[in-house]
């Protein structure tokens, strides 16, 4: 029993933590590449 609920307590930790991060990878890490390259072509 024990096994089992900490296995589930940590696959549910796992799966929250990869939503997060895959959602402030799309929120931050995208936009910032993109300015960055931007500016970077911008400036010579």
């Amino acid at each position: 029993m024990r096994r089992a609920a900490s296995l589930t307590w940590l696959s549910f930790i796992t799966g929250m933590t990869v939503m997060a991060s895959e959602l402030a990878a799309s929120r931050l890490v995208v936009p910032s590449f993109g300015s960055g390259t931007s500016s970077g072509e911008r400036l010579p």
